[in-house]
């Protein structure tokens, strides 16, 4: 029981966190990217393919892995069951993090601003629609308990 508030609290600070981490990716690229670009990444590259689909594909993939850990957490119930909806928060955080880290990769390559805008933007779309509201808080506390 002494978790969830402790939860309620984590992970909306963590997803504060995790779109300001994004915002600075998406600042250092669009402002340093265009002077240090020494790959040419060319405008057939294989990169500008497979960097951006790896982006959104983490983005996609951060939705379903988050729903099967709070799946297992409201079957566990208890403090395992709050201990993996935490866990649920952070990976699906890091995975869309990863997705704007791939826009910053292929930015830094290229030179192009574009990747990082875009991707980071994706992110931080993706991060904004499933934020921790208090309701879904309460929910997932009551779902882990076992309620």
């Amino acid at each position: 029981m002494n978790q969830q508030p402790n939860q309620q609290l984590i992970i909306p600070i963590l997803h504060f966190a995790f779109v300001l981490s994004v915002l600075i990716l998406i600042g250092v690229g669009f402002t340093v990217a265009p002077d240090l670009s020494t790959t040419e990444v060319g405008d057939d590259g294989l990169l500008k393919i497979i960097l951006p689909a790896l982006g959104v594909g983490l983005v996609a993939a951060s939705f379903v892995v988050k729903k099967l850990l709070l799946n297992a957490a409201a079957a566990s119930g208890g403090t395992k069951g709050a201990g993996i909806v935490l866990t649920a928060f952070i990976i699906a955080l890091a995975l869309r993090e990863s997705g704007a880290i791939m826009g910053f990769a292929l930015t830094m390559m290229s030179g192009e601003t574009d990747w990082v805008v875009y991707l980071g933007g994706l992110a931080i779309a993706a991060i904004i629609v499933d934020w921790p509201t208090k309701q879904r808080l309460e929910k997932l506390s009551s779902d882990s308990d076992g309620s």
